[in-house]
């Protein structure tokens, strides 16, 4: 843990921040690619967790993203776009069948 340690001291001095593990980051990253739509496993595997619950995720990650609701009102620029698009898409598809 030492080199971890000292990592995330470097991290911290280089951002000019503190008070914060890389948990933190974790739990952050967490919630964030649950509001994104990423499926629970992947996620598990992205942090590089062991899945050990019957629904194939880890107890970490239960726990990170008991916080993840704090982000549902945050609307995500990339889908909002994107269910825009695939919006016209459907239009598009349906104005050709009705020709």
């Amino acid at each position: 843990m030492g080199k971890w340690h000292r990592i995330t001291k470097a991290v911290q001095r280089e951002s000019g921040t503190n008070y914060w593990h890389r948990r933190d980051v974790r739990r952050t990253s967490a919630c964030i690619m649950k509001a994104l739509g990423i499926n629970a496993r992947m996620i598990d595997e992205i942090l590089a967790y062991n899945a050990k619950k019957d629904d194939g995720t880890s107890e970490p990650l239960e726990a990170y993203l008991s916080s993840a609701h704090l982000l549902d009102h945050i609307e995500y620029p990339k889908k909002v776009n994107l269910d825009k698009l695939a919006e016209a898409l459907c239009l598009i598809e349906s104005d050709l069948q009705n020709q």
